[in-house]
């Protein structure tokens, strides 16, 4: 059951736009219930293999995985075209940025 939510959670969550650049997949799932991100427990561990969303769409995407203060881990994409292996550092999480495909499994330990 969980196999079949996923692909269609995955199925639903693909844009379908051309785009020169080709889409991008991430990670994509909260440590913590959040009511917008795919709530995944097993978000929070390093390596991660979990659920997955593909971006294809107008503009440049990047992967990232954000871990805040209090332990809670976000993964995602951002229509932000950052470097790979940038962090950025709000004072309350830390956002580490990657530019292929599924490169968003780790903890942002570089940036620590």
């Amino acid at each position: 059951m969980k196999a079949v939510l996923s692909i269609l959670l995955f199925a639903a969550a693909a844009v379908y736009q051309s785009s020169a650049e080709g889409p991008i997949i991430c990670y994509a799932c909260s440590s913590y219930e959040s009511g917008i991100d795919i709530y995944d427990p097993e978000c929070a561990n390093d390596d991660y293999n979990g659920q997955m969303l593909a971006v294809d769409g107008f503009g440049d995407y990047t992967c990232f995985t954000e871990v805040a203060l209090d332990g809670r881990i976000r993964r995602s994409f951002s229509e932000s075209n950052y470097q790979d292996g940038y962090c950025w550092n709000t004072g309350l999480s830390t956002r580490c940025y990657c530019t292929a495909d599924i490169c968003n499994s780790d903890l942002c330990q570089h940036c620590f």
